[in-house]
């Protein structure tokens, strides 16, 4: 769903301006620095229900939103802050000149933070679900695990 990058030797006063074509993450406007993730995993649904609660740091460059990477099967159920408030997200369509990126899930930070986040940490919380066509996932018939009883 995002990239994630270690946060603790990078100096923010040394990033050289890259762009990553693999990603609709900017690098150079933030970084995930922690990722807290609680998950049931039902079987048979072939589905994820999940919290995950990331830690992102805000650059030296401005920007007005978060851009992670997102599966085109994945369902938004809400994005909220470290204080439950919810924030406002959009999720684009999967551009089909380039399937292997799936969709921008980008949230909008409050304008209240824009000016006075920078080089600080921001907390956002997105509890999602995955449908039996997540490409992320595998869901094997019994007889290929190994024990060959249970999936």
């Amino acid at each position: 769903m995002a990239f994630i990058r270690n946060e603790t030797e990078h100096n923010w006063k040394q990033s050289i301006e890259q762009v990553d074509k693999s990603s609709h993450s900017d690098p150079n406007a933030y970084a995930v620095t922690h990722l807290e993730w609680d998950a049931d995993v039902n079987f048979q649904t072939r589905s994820i229900h999940a919290k995950a609660k990331y830690d992102i740091k805000l650059g030296l460059k401005s920007t007005d939103e978060i851009r992670l990477d997102s599966s085109s099967s994945l369902i938004i159920h809400s994005i909220t802050d470290s204080e439950s408030c919810k924030m406002n997200y959009s999720l684009s369509t999967c551009d089909l000149s380039k399937p292997h990126l799936g969709r921008c899930l980008s949230i909008i930070i409050p304008s209240s933070l824009r000016t006075s986040a920078l080089g600080k940490t921001l907390q956002i919380v997105i509890e999602y679900e995955t449908t039996e066509g997540c490409s992320a996932l595998q869901w094997l018939p019994s007889s290929q695990t190994a024990g060959g009883k249970y999936p």
